[in-house]
């Protein structure tokens, strides 16, 4: 069968990329009239496929065709751009529509996966926490949580990795945040048990609580305009750590 710019099936396909004849006009030669039916057709459907995105193309169930693993990565690309987006700009600059420009996707294919702007700030600011965390148990080198001066170590380290990323610290802990928790659902969950260990007793969960409190404010203090208005961190820390302890 020889399809022709007049086949009603395909111009309804693809609307008015084919070519229509008006009335009058000379028919085009057959050669020429095939070309433009197959140019049309190669229009039409580059149109269909780059509406999918990225990777929208989705079973009629809804589910994503991405592996586990490629669902992970794309998500974690996605992290990635969030991250450089707002170390460079701020927090204020982050939103599903400029993700999904800066990764070249439709904007539902970033909503699938953080349904709002709040959504993928929580996200990042996750993801920021647990590499923090990740970042102090290496640099603890396997130190035994029940060692005595364990707690102290770990609250100087925590200090120190965010006055070293003052701009992390900002996208982590926005103005106005809540400071860290560690309990088993927080992104801190494996610095929990070096506070278990260290404030064991009555109120243990507290006066964790208050240690948190108190680093939370010595990082945001040196941060600000004029840090070498207080007291030198570590004797801070050391403080912060007597008075949970007490």
């Amino acid at each position: 069968m020889v399809l022709s710019p007049s086949a009603p099936g395909i111009r309804r396909a693809f609307g008015a990329s084919l070519p229509r004849r008006s009335r009058g006009a000379r028919p085009a030669p057959a050669s020429r009239r095939r070309r433009r039916c197959v140019r049309a057709l190669i229009e039409g459907l580059g149109s269909f496929r780059k509406g999918l995105g990225e990777d929208q193309m989705t079973p009629p169930q809804g589910r994503s065709l991405l592996t586990d693993g490629d669902e992970a990565a794309f998500s974690g690309r996605l992290l990635a751009l969030a991250r450089r987006t707002a170390l460079e700009e701020g927090a204020g600059a982050l939103s599903t529509v400029r993700l999904a420009r800066e990764a070249g996707v439709p904007k539902l294919t970033v909503e699938k996966r953080f349904r709002t702007r709040a959504d993928l700030l929580a996200a990042l600011q996750a993801d920021i926490l647990v590499e923090a965390a990740e970042a102090l148990v290496d640099a603890l080198g396997g130190m035994s949580p029940r060692r005595p001066q364990a707690l102290e170590t770990l609250c100087r380290l925590w200090v120190a990795h965010w006055l070293d990323h003052p701009a992390l610290f900002r996208v982590a802990f926005p103005e106005g945040a809540a400071p860290p928790r560690t309990g088993p659902r927080d992104p801190l969950a494996p610095l929990a048990p070096y506070f278990e260990e260290g404030l064991d007793g009555e109120g243990g969960r507290a006066r964790a609580d208050l240690l948190l409190c108190a680093l939370h404010g010595i990082v945001q203090a040196q941060l600000g305009p004029r840090p070498g208005d207080w007291t030198e961190p570590g004797e801070l820390v050391a403080l912060a750590v007597d008075a949970a302890r007490a």
